[in-house]
């Protein structure tokens, strides 16, 4: 967090020029759309319920991490400094999760203001309901969001102990994280069979479901049952980031690779 305050300036811009952009974006491409269509409705979304989705894609994007460019599970592997991590009372795993909360926090704080400034001037979105069962519960999925990426992301950056670059397996799970969770269309956009395949993926709890639960779209029920869904995605992904991690150990030299 201290190196992400250190440059305060640049980080405000940067999260100015990115909500302004991809709501303006949103707002235009989907004005075309409904103008073209003649629909009042697409997917369950309003013109404005739609331009106000991308917003919080936005937010779930800030405050899960899944544009974010970090690499820094694999540099420790590549750079040999995992070693210090080795030694730690608190494992490698627990300390770099921890991390990530605090730049939830952080990001996700920004997101709730650009939030708070939309609703302000353009009032709320026709078509959801808004309250405090679906906030409180948008948050629990909002956490677990974050901790099944973070898994996600933790496992595949695992394979710097076998490969010499990670890069490319991490645009590619930030990609189809974003892609199959709902952040370039709603999930109900898709064919009816396509859409009930989705949301059961573990991708949708990323994006897709805790959206639909903070904007009251969802029943309290089928916010409960997404829940155990993604705490079960959650549970199987860390069992086998446990398994690699275990693996690697026994071909890492402590010098870096």
């Amino acid at each position: 967090m201290r190196q992400v305050l250190a440059y305060r300036v640049e980080f405000w811009v940067n999260y100015v020029v990115s909500v302004f952009f991809q709501v303006l974006l949103a707002y235009f491409l989907w004005f075309s759309i409904f103008d073209h269509t003649g629909k009042s409705e697409i997917g369950g979304f309003t013109f404005m319920g739609m331009v106000f989705y991308y917003l919080m894609v936005r937010f779930m994007d800030m405050a899960v991490g899944t544009t974010s460019n970090e690499h820094e599970i694999s540099s420790h592997i590549y750079e040999g400094t995992l070693n210090r991590f080795l030694i730690y009372p608190l494992g490698f795993f627990s300390y770099m999760y921890f991390a990530r909360i605090a730049r939830t926090l952080l990001r996700g704080g920004q997101g709730i203001l650009a939030v708070l400034i939309f609703l302000m001037v353009l009032g709320k979105p026709t078509g959801l309901s808004l309250s405090f069962s679906s906030v409180a519960l948008g948050v629990v999925h909002i956490f677990l969001a974050m901790t099944l990426f973070y898994s996600m992301n933790f496992l595949v950056q695992l394979t710097a102990f076998w490969a010499d670059n990670t890069w490319s397996l991490v645009v590619a799970l930030r990609f189809i994280a974003r892609f199959l969770g709902g952040a370039y269309l709603p999930l109900t956009i898709f064919p009816g069979n396509v859409a009930q395949i989705l949301e059961w993926l573990p991708f949708s709890g990323i994006i897709w479901i805790p959206i639909r639960t903070l904007l009251g779209q969802m029943t309290v029920e089928q916010s409960l049952i997404a829940l155990f869904t993604t705490s079960g995605w959650i549970l199987i992904v860390m069992l086998i980031v446990q398994i690699v991690w275990r693996r690697g150990l026994k071909v890492y030299s402590g010098v870096g690779i």
